[in-house]
């Protein structure tokens, strides 16, 4: 036989090759698509308003019997919670149920049972006990301080996001364990949590700068607070602290650190990192889900919708305890179930609740934004 007659040309070949690659990205293209249309039709509807507004009531209600012992992490939870809460009610009480509206408000009425106690009973003693870093709860002593609107949810960072299988997730985080340590070795986090805390509290030496502005103002930070954002952790905790800047900065104090674009590019990569992070705990049935809910707290509040699934919100109430509050323990780690009160709690599970409560008014909000 003469196979010479059978030999390619390279014509032929580069149109194989061309084929061939269109094959695979259109492949992935599809599979891309897929996973973003489940994101969607896992989204949170109007039926499931009830159940997640349960959940916020009942750990309200547990703030409130345990005002005493709220701490400036649940304090800083409650407020977003009440940022977030207040905006549902300005911009639509007048398309709710009554009801609705009367269960919203009474929420927010008991949040400023808390916060009242808090600004005169335990504010004080924490300005005493932590000097200049306590100077945050000057950022968040009142709800109406925040002018700047929430942004509106959308799905516009999902369409830029990568959503990767089990197999590349655990590619770029490790096995579970080794994960964990470091996470939570909290002695290494770049920033640190004194850093972190000392430049947000340094926004508190800013004036209010009023949302009216054509050109948003420009924060003025410390080099430290300013060189921490451009090179940090790129996951956890640190992460999320130096996303945490960008946000006070820009409702706290209607303040951009680097430009309100750049700002927003910077929040948007942020966000981007920290879903593939909660995409991984996802796998590991959000053992750690202190970390989630703080992700899910600042991600949420920006907008981002793709963070407020249901198969990972209604996951994460099974931290919830039947006292109210939520528990932070680490899977693997023995559950506390007492009956005691918050400030028998250690502190994670005072952060946990906090981050919690905010968490989930993200959820409540995006439901009565969108199908209200």
């Amino acid at each position: 036989m003469n196979y010479t007659r059978y030999k390619f040309r390279p014509c032929t070949l580069i149109s194989f090759s061309i084929i061939l690659i269109l094959n695979i990205i259109s492949l992935n293209g599809d599979i891309i698509v897929k996973r973003h249309q489940d994101i969607l039709d896992d989204l949170p509807r109007a039926s499931d308003l009830d159940h997640y507004l349960s959940i916020l009531e009942k750990a309200v209600d547990f703030c409130v019997e345990n005002k005493y012992g709220v701490d400036m992490s649940l304090d800083f939870g409650l407020f977003l919670a009440g940022v977030t809460i207040n905006q549902v009610l300005r911009e639509k009480i007048q398309k709710l149920p009554p009801k609705l509206v009367v269960r919203l408000e009474q929420v927010l009425h008991k949040y400023g049972e808390i916060k009242d106690y808090f600004n005169v009973n335990v504010r004080k003693g924490l300005l005493r006990k932590y000097g200049p870093s306590a100077q945050i709860t000057h950022l968040v002593y009142n709800i109406s301080s925040w002018q700047l609107p929430l942004d509106k949810f959308n799905l516009n960072l999902m369409k830029r996001t990568t959503i990767y299988d089990g197999n590349r997730l655990r590619e770029i985080y490790g096995n579970w364990d080794s994960y964990i340590k470091t996470v939570t070795n909290y002695m290494s986090f770049h920033p640190s949590l004194e850093d972190s805390d000392a430049c947000i509290a340094r926004l508190a030496r800013l004036p209010i700068f009023p949302p009216t502005r054509i050109a948003q103002a420009k924060c003025k930070l410390p080099t430290l607070c300013i060189s921490y954002l451009f090179v940090g952790d790129v996951f956890g905790y640190g992460l999320a602290h130096r996303l945490l800047l960008f946000v006070m900065a820009k409702h706290s104090r209607n303040c951009a650190v680097f430009g309100k674009e750049v700002d927003k590019d910077k929040m948007d990569k942020f966000c981007s990192t920290l879903y593939l992070e909660c995409q991984y705990n996802a796998l590991n049935d959000f053992a750690m889900p202190d970390l989630v809910f703080e992700i899910v707290a600042l991600c949420g509040l920006l907008g981002n919708a793709q963070f407020l699934t249901n198969s990972w919100m209604k996951f994460l109430t099974t931290y919830q305890t039947r006292d109210g509050y939520f528990n932070g323990d680490i899977i693997g780690m023995e559950h506390i179930d007492t009956n005691m009160n918050v400030t028998d709690q250690n502190e994670l599970n005072k952060h946990t609740t906090g981050t919690a409560v905010a968490a989930y008014a993200n959820v409540i909000r995006y439901i009565i934004e969108t199908h209200y």
